[in-house]
């Protein structure tokens, strides 16, 4: 048996929890179950027992992990441009074609329409100092870069950080607390699609709260434990990559945190992603089960679930991942 570590609730400390269901990992072939577990308490949910830091790293090939894959900014894909699109019209950016209506028109038209296809967006500010937790191999941090930001990052793989750096960006190859940042020293940070994947979430927010200037802006995209996704697939929803994502929010766990460390919660931002990568690979995982369950689960995510967004009075926190936008008080 591979060596685990038992822990208390991270968001209130208590140690009273029950078993929510057994996920088998399929990373690092040994195929262990890992415990999900949710306190009693204060109702976050974690793994309990988790594998401890010394053998964490067999869950992170580096070639093969997609945070740590080396990214093309010459040559960009249909998908990344319309990205860049969105990120450019609802962060505010300067528009570099203001001469051109028709292209501000359709950017515009793109931005409102697949605006909840991006995971975070940070909005304008030049020459404002940002921060990215766990930026992987630089790819947000080269785009802000470009875009007037003097950026900063932080990762604990060696081989993403050289990469970043290879291409001129500001990584830190280490933990956030090594990298001794002076206080308030950072108008935004970032960390997406990370916190879940870190042992104590509640005291990094501490230190990126001490970082971030007075007013600063942090935003956290995470998957939404709370989803209809989740709740349709159970263990077999994809987004839990256990034991990798070792915490699992949902809007009022991470509400909670981010009040107990300090900052105050402007909005949450649902993101119903029109036909999510995560989808299939859920169905995948449940093609051992029966035919008849995997046929009723593709009509949930793929057609009930649109028909439940189109009548719903609170689209802006639907959806299987969420983002916070939240100041430093």
């Amino acid at each position: 048996m591979l060596k685990q570590e038992y822990t208390n609730c991270n968001l209130c400390g208590k140690d009273d929890n029950t078993l929510c269901f057994e996920v088998e990992e399929k990373i690092s072939g040994a195929r262990e179950k890992f415990r999900v577990v949710k306190c009693r308490n204060c109702g976050s949910v974690y793994v309990n027992p988790r594998p401890s830091k010394t053998i964490m790293s067999r869950y992170y090939p580096e070639e093969d992990y997609y945070a740590y894959r080396p990214y093309e900014t010459k040559q960009k894909s249909f998908k990344q441009r319309i990205k860049e699109i969105i990120m450019e019209h609802i962060g505010n950016y300067p528009n570099k074609n203001e001469e051109k209506f028709w292209v501000r028109w359709i950017g515009k038209f793109i931005a409102q329409t697949w605006k909840n296809s991006v995971s975070v967006v940070v909005p304008y500010k030049k020459g404002g100092r940002v921060l990215d937790l766990g930026c992987g191999a630089g790819k947000l941090l080269d785009w802000l870069k470009r875009h007037g930001w003097q950026t900063y990052g932080v990762e604990i793989s060696k081989q993403a950080a050289e990469y970043g750096k290879k291409r001129g960006l500001n990584i830190f190859n280490g933990e956030l607390v090594e990298a001794k940042f002076p206080q308030e020293f950072f108008d935004a940070a970032v960390i997406n699609q990370v916190l879940e994947h870190l042992y104590d979430p509640k005291g990094i927010l501490w230190e990126v709260y001490r970082v971030l200037r007075p007013g600063g802006l942090l935003i956290i995209g995470v998957p939404n434990i709370e989803s209809y996704e989740s709740k349709v697939f159970g263990q077999h929803w994809s987004p839990l990559d256990i034991p990798r994502h070792l915490y699992h929010f949902s809007y009022e766990t991470l509400e909670t945190m981010l009040q107990k460390t300090g900052f105050i919660v402007e909005k949450m931002v649902g993101k119903a992603f029109l036909i999510p990568h995560s989808n299939r690979e859920s169905l995948n995982s449940l093609k051992k089960e029966s035919k008849l369950k995997l046929l009723l689960c593709f009509f949930k995510v793929y057609l009930w679930k649109y028909i439940r967004y189109i009548f719903s009075d609170r689209k802006d926190l639907f959806g299987e991942f969420t983002t916070f936008y939240a100041t430093k008080r």
